[in-house]
């Protein structure tokens, strides 16, 4: 059981590491990204795109795809949000613009690449750790290590730098740090794009645990929502938390119950949460002004 646990505990990680671009940008612009399985499938086949060009380090690799995904997050919000997060805040076309973006680079990718599973030849490092009865992906625990130092770096840069401090002023109230000179637009494009920093990485990282295909994203997705709710939507760190538990409890389940009850238990602890903490772990009640 222990093995089930420390497995759910380093797949969790990379939940929490897609669930921080779902933090960022609700903290400051009250949207969720639903395009984020598109710039994760998208991310994967870009590093298989840069495999060939062996004159390029890894982390060279990994940073191309990291860039062009942060413009990529940015050019979503100006095209999929913005337009629509300023008229009222019972608009909700940004979700059908998000989405109908999405399912359009899905169509684009799975027409050019096709659906089959492509081994992407790099940024893994091959074999396990054993440790007692305990035996480890070696890849897995690269991921776990990058996913907590990305969260890390992103928690504290939010509350100790300049930028972080005004991304905190939006995000409590959008107005009144408009007042202050904030340039309010920057932070919430910044946000986005920020986000996709992590999300490409997670997704060039473990395509090189799973390969790379159309469909890398969705699941992931799916559980980085559910990270993202059972800690709280305004808690970058928390996120850490959220998966660990998503994480646990699905390996646990899929080994005591089986793969199909494994499968829906994250879901059906996220249902709970709702139920009885909708603000998650880590969030506050609202209050309601009569």
């Amino acid at each position: 059981m222990l093995q089930q646990i420390l497995t759910g505990l380093l797949i969790g990680s990379l939940y929490a590491l897609i669930a921080q671009s779902a933090v960022l940008a609700y903290m400051t612009t009250r949207t969720i990204n639903f395009a984020v399985a598109s710039v994760m499938s998208a991310s994967a086949f870009l590093a298989l795109a840069l495999a060939p060009f062996d004159w390029l380090t890894t982390p060279g690799r990994i940073a191309i795809v990291a860039i062009l995904a942060t413009a990529f997050g940015a050019v979503l919000f100006r095209v999929g949000v913005a337009p629509f997060s300023g008229s009222s805040e019972h608009d909700i076309r940004w979700i059908l613009s998000l989405v109908a973006l999405g399912l359009v680079f899905d169509d684009l990718i799975l027409n050019s690449q096709g659906g089959q599973v492509h081994r992407l030849g790099y940024a893994t490092i091959p074999g396990t750790l054993t440790i007692g009865d305990v035996t480890l992906s070696n890849q897995l625990i690269l991921i776990g290590v990058v996913s907590v130092s990305i969260i890390g770096i992103i928690e504290l840069a939010s509350r100790y730098t300049g930028i972080g401090l005004r991304m905190r002023a939006v995000a409590e109230d959008r107005g009144t740090a408009e007042l202050m000179g904030i340039r309010t637009n920057r932070i919430r494009i910044g946000s986005y794009a920020v986000g996709m920093i992590g999300v490409s990485i997670g997704a060039v990282l473990w395509s090189a645990q799973v390969g790379v295909s159309p469909a890398l994203g969705s699941p992931l997705l799916l559980a980085s929502f559910g990270a993202a709710i059972i800690s709280s939507f305004t808690s970058i760190g928390g996120v850490l938390v959220g998966g660990a538990i998503f994480g646990v409890v699905t390996q646990l389940s899929s080994y005591i119950f089986g793969s199909a009850i494994g499968q829906v238990s994250g879901l059906i602890l996220v249902i709970l949460v709702l139920v009885l903490r909708p603000q998650g772990i880590f969030g506050k009640r609202a209050l309601e002004k009569v």
